[in-house]
This record gives structure tokens, sequence and C-alpha cells, in this order.
């Protein structure tokens, strides 16, 4: 008799039930096919057996290898380019015969993730049936991914459970796939490491790791404010900003390049005005669509004059590299740009009201103009928006340290000295000192010397 499987779809698909029906674009949680679907299930399903189809002729032809039998490695989870990106500087520091790297694009079969999802149809519904209005809603709109929980899980189930995994190393902790993978993780007692591709909301869900290198104390308020942290955390700093090749001066006077960079509620008309009174100050412009939106405007910015990048030819941190300044409506990208040392400011291109997701204004990080003419201001004056040393360490707690930079070979010695040897008493600890503390957890940051 087959194994049957309990799963609770609401544990796994944390973040789009805790924001529920009102934010689910605003996250990105639907794209534009569940975005114009009717909600109901027969639309959600066939969906689904589209999906099905699609991946399963995608995968045969174009994976390259598969999950290798007797896995007794390091395991990499990426599922998105910013993962992979956040990733690739701890991935430099190992000999190829350490780790694998899984990644849906080459060697994870997803098609066979929608086929052991197909046996659950039933469970799902009357799983869904018992929920409350407002859950009922977020799974009859997502019906199709809260289907496929059921084969992510299982396959998770399979890997994990058949292998001798040394340690899964996480860029994401919310997406269903890797969420699968930590509960799978979970029960089988394998160790898990998780570091952070962005700034994290209080929509997250709990932190629950064997070790956790968070990017600063604004990412541990926010997860200990969640509730539930487990684990080792260690205040490093973000391992993403290793990538940055070169970090610029601070610019202190009148700037050439701006770049306008939009998330998907950013309406045109505005996007276009303030391109075009910025040329008309003198400066020249580069405008960034959200990623979801590559080509938004694209014949629009040629006619006028406007240099236009493209989120899948460049990563953000090349985009940075062009500019002198930057202005973006809410987004983590401006953690990057003061990374960049480059001047950023918050500016609403909606009609939405801001939120501040982030916690960057209440904070003190970064400023928010109210209109167009005090922009305009703030343009002319970038020495205004350099924020102070301990703002930016809030955020980012290796930011000017000897380990700027390097978070990545801080984590990879971690990593060696005390995950895989927890006999070891590394002196790397030294640089640490214990500040937080429960039965569950211990919280460790830097001892700043200046």
């Amino acid at each position: 008799m087959k194994k049957r499987y309990e799963i609770d779809i609401r544990e796994i698909n944390y973040i789009d039930f805790k924001i529920g029906s009102t934010h689910l674009k605003y996250t990105g949680g639907l794209n534009w096919i569940e975005n114009w679907l009717p909600n109901n299930f027969i639309f959600g399903s066939i969906l689904f057996l589209v999906k099905l189809i699609f991946h399963f002729l995608k995968d045969r032809f174009k994976l390259k290898n598969v999950v290798p039998e007797r896995l007794d490695k390091i395991v990499f989870i990426g599922t998105t380019k910013n993962n992979r990106i956040t990733l690739t500087p701890l991935l430099r520091l190992f000999k190829k015969d350490e780790f694998f790297f899984l990644d849906p694009r080459l060697n994870f079969p997803r098609w066979k993730a929608f086929w052991y999802s197909l046996p659950y149809f039933f469970d799902l519904k009357r799983q869904i049936k018992q929920f409350d209005e407002k859950d009922q809603y977020v799974a009859k709109r997502l019906f199709s991914t809260m289907w496929l929980i059921y084969g992510y899980y299982i396959l998770a189930d399979k890997i994990i459970s058949e292998n001798k995994i040394k340690l899964i190393i996480f860029a994401n902790d919310h997406s269903i796939m890797q969420r699968c993978f930590i509960a799978n993780a979970t029960k089988y007692k394998t160790k898990t490491l998780y570091v952070q591709h962005a700034s994290v909301t209080e929509n997250f869900p709990p932190l629950k790791f064997s070790y956790s290198f968070l990017d600063g104390m604004d990412a541990y308020e926010k997860y200990k404010k969640i509730g539930q942290m487990e684990g080792n955390i260690f205040l490093t700093g973000a391992i993403r900003f290793d990538n940055i090749a070169n970090r610029k001066g601070l610019i202190k006077s009148i700037n050439n390049v701006i770049g306008i960079a939009t998330n998907q509620f950013d309406e045109e008309s505005m996007i276009k005005s303030i391109c075009l009174k910025l040329k008309e100050e003198g400066h020249d412009v580069i405008f960034r669509p959200h990623p979801a939106e590559d080509g938004k405007l694209e014949r629009w910015c040629y006619n006028n004059g406007v240099f236009y990048s493209h989120a899948s030819k460049e990563n953000s941190f090349q985009f940075l590299n062009l500019i002198n300044l930057l202005i973006a409506n809410e987004s983590s990208i401006h953690l990057d740009a003061i990374e960049c040392r480059i001047p950023t400011i918050l500016f609403n291109m909606s009609s939405n009201e801001v939120l501040d997701w982030y916690g960057y204004i209440k904070k003190g990080l970064i400023k928010n103009p109210k209109d167009e003419l005090s922009l305009l201001h703030l343009v002319k004056k970038p020495e205004l928006l350099i924020p102070g040393i301990e703002d930016v360490r809030y955020f980012n707690a290796s930011y000017l340290t000897k380990y700027e930079g390097l978070v990545s070979v801080l984590v990879k010695n971690l990593i060696v000295d005390i995950i895989l040897d927890e006999k070891k008493q590394p002196k790397i600890l030294n640089e640490f000192e214990l500040f937080d503390s429960s039965d569950k957890f211990k919280a460790y940051r830097f001892k700043y010397n200046d």
C-alpha cells in the first residue's frame, strides 16, 4: 500500500495565506493567468493540467541531469535568479565534489511534482472546504499552486529520506518548493542553513532553520516579532552584496545619470512625467521596470531619449553600476543602492499608499518626498541622502566592517568549523557575542570595535 501524505497547505504556503487576498498581486502571488481566470476549482484544475503537460515536455528534453543517487554532499537549493545570485559567492568557495546544486532549470524534474500531486485532488478540496471564507478565496485563486504542494512535498520527502545529505542551504524561506524541503528536513533531522536573498517583512514564515545568517537587526527583529524562532542565528550582513565588484565613493555633487526602478503598481503617466522632468533638468535617465514587466514602456523610452535596463539581461547591481542616483518606489533595491554607495530616494509613482514594507523610511535609511518638486530638490542635493553608518548596519550588519564583501567567506568558515564538525570551537566565534536566546534559539551579532 502506497504511503499517503497529510499536508497542511496553509503551513507550506504560509506567506500567501498570511497576506490574504488583498495583497496577492502585490506580492507576486498571482501570475497574469491566475489573475485573469475565474476563482474556482475547475479553471484552477485546467491550469494545473496545462502546467503538467508543459513541464513534462520541457523537462524531458531540457534537463541535463537529475538528482544523483546516494547523495551525501551539501545541497544548495536555488529556484530563482535572485536565489542563485545570492548563493553564488558561497558556491565558489566549495569544491565541485563537495556540493550538489538543486536547480529546476537543470536537474529537478518539476513534471514529477505535478504527477505525484494528481491523486491528492480530493484531499485538497476537502482541506479547502474546512477553511474560513478568506482562506478559501486564496486557496481557490491559487488552486493550481496549492495542488502542486503535494508533489513538491513528496519529491522532497524522497530526496531527503533516501540520501544522507550533510546540509541543505536555502536562500528563500517562503516559496512552496523550499518550504516542502524545509518541512522534510525537519522531519528527518537533516541540518538546514538559511541566507537572505532580499529584505524581509513581518509576513514571512517563522525562522526555523538549524543555522540562519541574517542581514542585520532589522531582519532579526521582524522574525522575532513573527515568533517561534529556532536554531542558531548569526547577524553577519548580506551575503548577496559580496557580488558587488566595485563599491563607488560617496557622491556629493550634482548627479548626471539617474536610474528609475519601478514596481508592478507604479503608473505609466507618473513614470513618464518624472523621466521627462529629469531630462529637462539636464540628467540622463535609465528606466528599469520590475522583472515581471520587462519590456514595459521600452518603445516610449526609445522615442523620448530615455535609456532602458532589461532585468532579463542585467541584474540590479549591473544596473546600479551605471547610475549616480536611484529613484524607486517600495523595493529592496534601495538597500542594494546604498551598498553600492549610491544615493537613493523612495518616491511613490502610484496612487497607492506607501506602506513602508521594509521599514526603510521609519528607520531613517531613505527619504520619501511627497511631490515632484520635493523630489527634484533632493536630486540636486545628494549629500542629504547619505545615511548614517548605524542606520545602514541595522539592515546590513557587515557595512563598513572587515567582512563587508566577504560575508560568504565568514559563512563558509562557520559551515566547515561548526556545522559540519560541531565539536570544534573556532576562533571566528570570537568575532560574535550572544545577545539573545531562549530554549529554542541562540542569536549572535558582531562585536563592533569602531
